[in-house]
């Protein structure tokens, strides 16, 4: 059997609706090993509430959670109806309050390389890197940053992107260091949405992945009030920038990369400068929609076997 990669999740669910189908698919993946969930940006225990009734809700309390680094901010709370019956007392798993050392130490006890997918602003990892400078070296990051050559909504023009932005200071620091990068851009990402037949198969399953993640998705219609484009949820997802940096994970041939030096800018923005520093960068996507079935053949195929399959490592 082929080794499985070793993975850490650290995401700013619980804003965006991306993050929730990002984490379904990636409990689907038979050739990634979760060793944890970490919670980014702004209110990270209640972002850590969401992922623990997800965990709870599909049988998989056996990772652990940690609970990042609380900016003390307000945080776009739009899945907090999801949690508002849960409590840490509901959740039987390990859940980690100083997140940041749970990072560190389970990159410290990885005898390989961890890989860390980033689908939120860089605030942990720059905790993680000031603690111990050692994790540049024995982890690597796929994250959903930036917008190199395309922006949002079908612009030809890059524009600034909101894991940057939010936390421009970490992400400038992230961007200074050594560590092994591949961003996952808005030239990658920005036109993932799944329809059609394949979002009514999802609609209509009975399956526990669909019915959570959609559970999810329904209150997020309602009750988010952010910068993300909303779509019919009779019809289709929202746009699932969170999904291509899994994706990945599993296949790079399905993407498009080149490598180069990427600058981060006053204004927020990543762009093409030979003083920036090196990255593999995602700049497209197979569009054939190929992708788009097999992320809902995944969820479709998420059944009590392969969950109990997966909790092996």
């Amino acid at each position: 059997m082929k080794k499985r990669k070793k993975v850490i999740l650290d995401t700013d669910i619980g804003n965006d609706i991306d993050d929730s189908f990002a984490l379904g698919l990636l409990l689907t993946l038979e050739n990634v090993d979760i060793k944890l969930i970490s919670t980014c940006f702004q209110d990270t225990e209640y972002r850590a509430r969401v992922v623990a009734k997800t965990l709870t809700n599909l049988s998989r309390t056996d990772i652990p959670i940690a609970i990042g680094y609380n900016n003390l901010q307000e945080a776009g709370s739009s899945l907090q109806r999801y949690v508002e019956d849960f409590s840490w007392d509901d959740y039987s798993g390990e859940v980690y309050q100083d997140g940041i050392e749970a990072i560190v130490d389970c990159i410290k006890q990885s005898e390989e390389k961890i890989t860390i997918i980033s689908i939120g602003a860089a605030t942990n990892l720059v905790k993680v890197l000031e603690r111990y400078p050692e994790a540049q070296y024995k982890s690597e990051i796929i994250g959903m940053y930036g917008s190199v050559r395309k922006g949002y909504i079908g612009s030809d023009k890059p524009c600034p992107e909101a894991n940057v932005y939010v936390d421009l200071d970490s992400f400038e620091k992230l961007m200074q260091s050594e560590w092994e990068i591949t961003m996952v851009p808005l030239d990658a990402c920005r036109e993932f949405i799944i329809d059609g037949d394949n979002y009514q198969k999802m609609k209509h399953s009975k399956n526990p992945l669909c019915r959570t993640v959609l559970e999810q998705y329904e209150i997020w219609q309602t009750d988010y009030s952010g910068g993300a484009r909303k779509f019919d949820v009779e019809e289709s997802t929202s746009i699932l920038f969170d999904i291509p940096p899994v994706l990945y994970l599993y296949n790079q041939d399905w993407f498009e990369k080149e490598e180069l030096y990427i600058k981060v800018t006053k204004d927020k923005m990543t762009v093409e400068d030979e003083d920036g520093r090196m990255c593999t960068v995602l700049t497209d996507i197979q569009s054939d929609g190929e992708l788009e079935t097999f992320v809902v053949d995944r969820f479709l195929s998420y059944l009590s076997s392969t969950r109990e399959e997966m909790k092996v490592s």
